[in-house]
């Protein structure tokens, strides 16, 4: 990830520079031999394409981060609601529950923004906290056969909790499609030959274009890759609502 976030910081605009330079150098070269050139019209939907590309790019790498936001959003509400039926509970199961979910809150809390390759450690771990859960659930009914409704409830909201989880972790893995950004590398520095072409063939010698649309690409580009890394990024999830039921937990039953 470091080296990706390298290329796209630091090689990516020398890259833009040098494809500007280049066709300055070819139009200078046309220049000396007296050529003259004239706009064939489709220099500016080239660059309506590539910014409907750019577009397409931001789109999807946006959802994906939306999708993560709303997992988070949707488990915080399973877990408060486990929290508020918990209290109610018979202080043997009650005290079950409260172990599940400072089990469960280790796991995630801890490792937050998650790569792609640690969340088959995490579902893993998840699956072993509900096993025991489980285990525990089968000796508890055999005590008490009149709670079964109450257990069943439980095993629901515990299931869609975990499946919460586990949809935002998949969401770490889905990323704009390898073709895109590869598309969007070259398309950049075509466009880079065509602008430093043109910008030299109409002898303006101020840069101050040129510039910009460095700038410009190359923040754009990044903030595509950086949507799609959450786990090394700038633009990382929210954690702030699980967290809080977490606070509200340690509160109520003590840490």
């Amino acid at each position: 990830m470091f080296l990706t976030t390298l290329f796209y910081l630091l090689i990516f605009p020398a890259v833009l520079i040098l494809c500007i330079y280049l066709g300055s150098y070819y139009a200078r070269k046309l220049l000396k031999k007296k050529t003259i050139w004239k706009p064939v019209g489709i220099e500016a939907g080239l660059m309506g394409i590539f910014a409907l590309v750019i577009s397409f790019s931001l789109l999807v790498a946006g959802n994906h981060a939306r999708e993560r936001a709303t997992s988070i959003h949707q488990e915080s509400d399973d877990l408060a609601l486990l929290l508020r039926k918990s209290k109610f509970y018979e202080p043997e199961l009650q005290q079950q529950v409260k172990k599940y979910m400072n089990g469960f809150y280790a796991i995630q809390l801890n490792n937050l923004n998650p790569r792609p390759d640690e969340s088959a450690v995490l579902i893993n771990s998840v699956e072993q906290l509900d096993s025991t859960l489980d285990e525990f659930l089968k000796k508890y009914l055999t005590t008490h056969p009149t709670a079964g409704q109450q257990i069943n409830e439980l095993i629901q909201l515990i299931e869609s909790i975990g499946d919460k989880y586990f949809l935002l972790l998949y969401s770490y893995s889905e990323t704009t499609p390898k073709l895109i950004s590869i598309l969007l590398v070259i398309f950049g520095s075509l466009m880079g030959v065509l602008i430093g072409f043109m910008n030299r063939m109409q002898e303006n010698k101020y840069h101050i274009t040129l510039v910009i649309f460095i700038v410009v690409i190359t923040i754009m580009i990044y903030s595509i890759h950086d949507l799609d890394s959450p786990a090394t990024g700038l633009i990382r999830p929210d954690y702030t609502d699980l967290k809080n039921i977490k606070q509200l937990m340690d509160n109520y039953y003590g840490h």
